[in-house]
């Protein structure tokens, strides 16, 4: 009897582990459900990021009145542009600049630096905003009490794009 209590829980001990163990069917069918979960997920899309060039033309014109024996003036330039680069665009944007001029005889000339915050579009949607630079070289003719001042100048940009 002595000998038969620890051959009966050996017995049950492996019985009871047997029944424990997975079957080579149980590990392939779980395995086959962690593939299953892993195509369930969405691939991830990440975006590039690259820097967009925009650049246009400028006009810029305006007038002022300038009183007798006085060398200098400030007159109110507007003007509008439109940037473009590798379908990406401003639309017509509005362009107004005040600046100090230099009278000194009946022709004036001077150079005007433009930096302008522009909205920028790709295919009607809206994609950021960014600065443009350049500079306009504005001149005219004194007539009277009064300067006429036109020019043409480019401007350009860069913004950062995601696609």
């Amino acid at each position: 009897m002595r000998k038969f209590f620890p051959l009966a829980g050996a017995l049950i001990l492996f019985v009871s582990l047997s029944q424990a163990a997975e079957t080579p069917e149980s590990i392939s069918f779980s395995g086959a459900q962690g593939f299953q979960a892993l195509s369930d997920f969405k691939p991830i899309h990440i975006k590039s990021s690259r820097y967009v060039h925009l650049s246009g033309s400028i006009n810029l014109s305006g007038n002022t009145f300038v009183p007798q024996n006085t060398s200098y003036a400030y007159v109110n330039l507007s003007g509008s542009t439109n940037l473009t680069g590798d379908g990406y665009q401003t639309g017509y944007t509005t362009v107004n600049q005040s600046v100090s001029i230099w009278v000194n005889s009946n022709y004036v000339s001077q150079f005007v630096q433009v930096n302008v915050n522009v909205q920028v579009y790709k295919d009607g949607r809206y994609v950021g905003s960014t600065y443009a630079q350049g500079s306009v070289n504005v001149s005219g003719w004194k007539s009277g009490d009064w300067i006429n001042l036109s020019g043409f100048g480019t401007l350009n940009g860069n913004i950062l794009v995601q696609e």
